[in-house]
């Protein structure tokens, strides 16, 4: 494994990351995911480039906003930086390898679940449905899970 992506591993989990926190906020609040843009939840005004930069964003308005100055939660950044850690990990778990996107994905599928499991004790059916399908390509198209199968069937 090139230690030198790990970096990238590390920017690119960030930037999901913020996307998950945007999806478990308008999951929760069953809102899509597309439409509208990003804005404060106190006062809707709209986010501008600097301030939808992951992790960065939040320092730059100082943990505020910049209209209503009400504080924005720490932990928008603290669950960018632990997705960019996650897919940092797995990156150097994994190595650069066809089966990489399918642990990511896993990955960011869980991330998002605990979120939205955390702010509404609830999981949304269409995160469960990503996950298993993940799994199941993954499964799919990986040959040694054949062999572990057929190997079980066998033994059995």
């Amino acid at each position: 494994m090139d230690i030198i992506l790990l970096p990238y591993a590390f920017i690119i989990g960030i930037c999901f990351g913020s996307f998950g926190n945007l999806m478990a906020y308008r999951l929760h609040n069953n809102i899509s995911i597309v439409k509208p843009r990003s804005s404060c939840i106190s006062c809707g005004i709209t986010l501008n480039f600097p301030e939808l930069i992951p992790v960065f964003g939040w320092f730059i308005i100082r943990g505020k906003c910049k209209k209503c100055k009400i504080p924005v939660p720490f932990h928008y950044p603290l669950i960018e930086c632990i997705c960019g850690l996650l897919f940092t990990i797995v990156t150097y778990k994994v190595g650069l390898s066809w089966e990489l996107p399918f642990y990511i994905a896993i990955t960011f599928t869980l991330l998002i679940i605990a979120l939205t499991d955390i702010k509404s004790f609830d999981v949304p059916d269409q995160l469960v449905i990503v996950g298993l399908t993940a799994g199941l390509v993954f499964f799919l198209l990986n040959p040694l899970h054949w062999v572990y199968l057929i190997y079980g069937l066998i033994i059995c």
